[in-house]
């Protein structure tokens, strides 16, 4: 019984943080693909290997870590953000020369914004 209780604690801490970089990883996705990148250009197969390894330790580990949780989830964050950052360099490579300052721009500012948030929102890490 408590072992799913902290599930669910484990789950409602993990949606907020993962949240935002993984709709990311969506979305750059989605545009990698409608501009026809082949995933293996994005992502070659090593690095799946690696995140996928990450991933299959990391969040058993820190599902049975209790109330450090919160804090320690946080190192899920950056293998997301290699994907994110690798699929961008692709699209960013394929887009029209005009367009690639108000893409960087925006991913720029993007990021400005996850940052502030981070920072200002009230919690008790913050």
């Amino acid at each position: 019984d408590s072992l799913i209780i902290h599930l669910f604690v484990f789950c409602k801490t993990l949606v907020p943080v993962l949240a935002p970089p993984a709709v990311l990883v969506a979305g750059v996705w989605l545009a990698a693909r409608i501009m026809r990148i082949e995933p293996s250009e994005i992502v070659p197969h090593q690095l799946e290997l690696a995140i996928a390894r990450y991933f299959a330790l990391a969040v058993p580990f820190f599902y049975f870590i209790g109330f450090y949780m919160s804090r320690l989830i946080w190192p899920l964050v950056p293998p997301l953000l290699v994907i994110a950052a690798r699929v961008l360099i692709r699209i960013h490579a394929r887009i029209p020369e005009r367009w690639r300052g108000p893409a960087a721009l925006t991913a720029y500012g993007m990021s400005l914004v996850y940052v502030c948030y981070w920072v200002t929102r009230s919690g008790p890490y913050s």
